[in-house]
């Protein structure tokens, strides 16, 4: 049996869960929000526009779904810094800068907020619905 996009989603999902609030793991918790969100998104691609897509753009496939879902347009910002964040937060990069707690937190709640909107599109309502 294969897993699926909802599946590495719920996985990414349940890490987040574990380490946002563990000092030191600011950066893997938002690099993780990416690519939960990512993944949430492409099994919203293939189930609505039947299209498997190979960009890790969050902005970009939001583009492809607003049409479906106009309501995704309000996270294209988060959906920015978190596609910058991917590349920033895990490579050496003069583009890194450190967030302070509370920008760190913002960030978070932002995230978080926008992946429990990915889940609810997705039919996810907890994570044992995952995997």
């Amino acid at each position: 049996m294969n897993r699926s996009m909802i599946d590495f989603a719920g996985t990414d999902y349940a890490l987040v869960q574990h380490i946002k609030d563990i000092e030191g793991m600011e950066d893997p918790t938002i690099i993780n929000c990416q690519q939960c969100a990512e993944k949430y998104l492409k099994h919203l691609i293939r189930e609505y526009l039947n299209e498997i897509i190979r960009s890790h753009s969050l902005s970009a496939m939001i583009s492809q779904l607003e049409e479906k879902f106009p309501e995704l347009i309000e996270y294209k910002r988060i959906a920015r810094f978190l596609t910058d964040s991917y590349y920033d937060r895990r490579y050496e990069s003069e583009d890194y800068v450190m967030l302070e707690p509370d920008e760190y937190e913002d960030y978070l709640a932002q995230s978080l907020e926008f992946i429990e909107y990915l889940r609810k599109l997705c039919g996810v309502t907890s994570c044992k619905e995952e995997g």
